[in-house]
């Protein structure tokens, strides 16, 4: 067995698995192997954490070990941090405006509070994009820019999430709402 514990397991194209689920990519061809020993026992320690706080094992809770490491057991924002595809905020004060969120269909939602008014907004595909990235450009060009919030600490990620004036009722509300449906672009008239 090339794990220390019985429940990783080595699966296809350097993936590693928690009770045959792909959770992390270690490829020990990039690592010698004291460090792929090291990095999959501390793989498994974190799995261990997460299943112990009633946290899902998944890619994601493995990727963003220090936001889930640090969050009670118990928080409120445990849809959001699952969820959530990236955080933007002002270009100047750098606070948080909007949650991006993948809804179904390639869709996405941007989610924030202004004035003490709810603010969504959507992004769908089209033939160049998804709809996450077609509304990460759509937000850059309102001026919002990322708060770079993808290895926040829990602290600092409550704090984003107070900012952009988010609770989690509010989240679920909006993610368990249909997408609306895409409006039809605007026809314009090619020069001539």
């Amino acid at each position: 067995m090339i794990f220390d514990h019985p429940l990783l397991t080595r699966l296809p194209q350097g993936y590693v698995g928690w009770r045959g689920h792909p959770v992390a990519r270690l490829s020990n061809l990039q690592l010698r192997p004291d460090e792929f020993t090291k990095a999959c026992r501390e793989l498994a320690e974190h799995c261990e954490m997460l299943e112990a706080k009633g946290f899902p094992v998944t890619e994601r809770t493995c990727m963003f070990k220090t936001l889930f490491r640090e969050a009670p057991a118990d928080t409120p924002w445990l849809q959001v941090m699952m969820s959530y595809y990236d955080i933007v905020g002002d270009l100047i004060t750098r606070r948080a405006r909007r949650f991006i969120f993948e809804m179904p269909g390639d869709t996405a939602v941007a989610i924030g509070t202004e004035k003490g008014q709810l603010v969504t907004e959507y992004g769908y595909e089209t033939e160049l994009a998804v709809g996450r990235t077609n509304l990460l450009h759509q937000l850059h060009d309102q001026g919002h820019r990322s708060c770079g919030a993808w290895y926040c600490s829990y602290h600092r990620f409550t704090q984003l999430v107070s900012e952009a004036g988010l609770t989690p009722e509010l989240v679920a509300a909006v993610l368990s709402t249909p997408v609306p449906e895409q409006p039809e672009a605007p026809h314009r008239e090619c020069p001539a």
